[in-house]
């Protein structure tokens, strides 16, 4: 039996947000990071202390297969480690943040997997040389489109798994095939919770994502323009959310043709994603002389040279103004949609619906990065 007596629900009591303005202070470097976000008054709600009406079951199914998937990948434990079980609670409370609203069983497990594996995933490349690290994600986006699978089972045996207290789902053997081996399982793990067609919906946007990921390798040896249009177009990508909404959206109507704009909507927020982690995760950037940053890129300099101050408090208030300038259209795309749209209309309340679930994934975004190890420079 797992206790869950840690896990943390969220509910908004403002149905239409207010501005909030937090600041973000980087303190070895002597400058602020100004954010505008809608507050929509989140608050948490410990499972102990909610009704016993079925209100935290998704949560509890999706903390239960979290550990399963991760006891699968590590067949030498009998039971859950400590650590594994503590990244599992980790990934779901993550999960129950970014998406408060989502309560679908099937959606909230795969949601958690695939933070998880994305987080895993994004380690290991990093230790990883260029070339490898770039063949490591082509082998990945083969067991995606169902290519090699065979080749992928058969690996399983072979690969050695190690564990540590990252919050993600795990360290492995740094290699090529047990990086797709791990992606093969989370892939099977997916299709017992998704419907044929939405599984291979959810497939291609994680194709995208690493795909993303290969050109940001790219990027890092030279191979591409090292500029921030150019690095803002891998991020919209490599930052992973997408199949977070495809998942998401779902649970409403899944014949729904979205229209462009609301496309466009989602890449605007994918962008403000990227640049939170980007200004969020700076300190610790800097610090792993990490290349891959909007900040870091648009001044110009990599990781052996000086870092002129001047130059990072101007280039960290223009890339914050770049997003709250998104946050603002967003917000004025919400009041004018709400403005406009009729509540017979099922295609205008479907749309409606996207839209408040982007505004709201700005802020609990924003607040995850705040709190998570991973974007913090101690």
């Amino acid at each position: 039996m797992i206790e869950e007596s840690s896990l943390r629900l969220w509910k908004r009591n403002l149905a239409h947000p207010r501005v909030w303005v937090p600041e973000i202070r980087l303190k070895e470097y002597g400058t602020s990071l100004e954010f505008l976000l809608p507050d929509y008054e989140l608050e948490c709600v410990p499972t102990e202390n909610g009704p016993q009406n079925g209100g935290t079951t998704h949560l509890s199914k999706a903390l239960e297969a979290e550990v399963e998937l991760k006891l699968s990948l590590q067949p030498q434990l009998h039971r859950p480690h400590i650590d594994l079980y503590k990244a599992a609670i980790s990934q779901v409370q993550a999960v129950s943040l970014l998406f408060p609203d989502c309560h679908a069983d099937s959606v909230c497990i795969c949601m958690t997997a695939w933070v998880g594996t994305l987080c895993t995933v994004d380690d290991m490349l990093e230790d990883m040389k260029p070339l490898e690290a770039e063949a490591a994600l082509q082998e990945i986006i083969s067991v995606l489109e169902e290519k090699g699978g065979r080749k992928y089972t058969a690996a399983r045996g072979d690969a050695k798994y190690v564990y540590h207290t990252h919050g993600s789902l795990g360290t492995y053997t740094t290699s090529r095939s047990t990086v797709a081996v791990m992606v093969a399982k989370f892939k099977a793990h997916c299709e017992k919770y998704l419907p044929t067609a939405l599984s291979h919906a959810v497939f291609r946007d994680l194709s995208e994502t690493f795909q993303g990921m290969q050109q940001e390798m790219q990027l890092k040896r030279g191979s591409l323009p090292y500029d921030l249009d150019t690095y803002m177009s891998i991020r919209t990508r490599t930052i992973g959310i997408k199949p977070l909404f495809t998942l998401a959206l779902s649970t409403w109507r899944q014949d729904h043709i979205w229209s462009s704009t609301l496309d466009n909507i989602q890449n605007e927020v994918n962008m403000v994603a990227g640049l939170q982690n980007d200004l969020i995760g700076l300190e610790k950037d800097l610090r792993k002389g990490e290349q891959a940053n909007a900040v870091i890129i648009l001044m110009g300099k990599h990781y052996d040279q000086h870092l002129d101050r001047e130059d990072l408090q101007k280039v960290t208030k223009y890339l914050c103004e770049r997003h709250n300038l998104a946050i603002s259209r967003l917000i004025k795309q919400m009041e004018d949609l709400r403005r406009s749209a009729h509540l017979q209309d099922r295609d205008q309340v479907l749309e409606m619906v996207l839209l408040d679930m982007q505004l709201l994934f700005s802020l609990t975004h924003f607040q995850w990065c705040t709190s998570a190890k991973r974007y913090k420079g101690d």
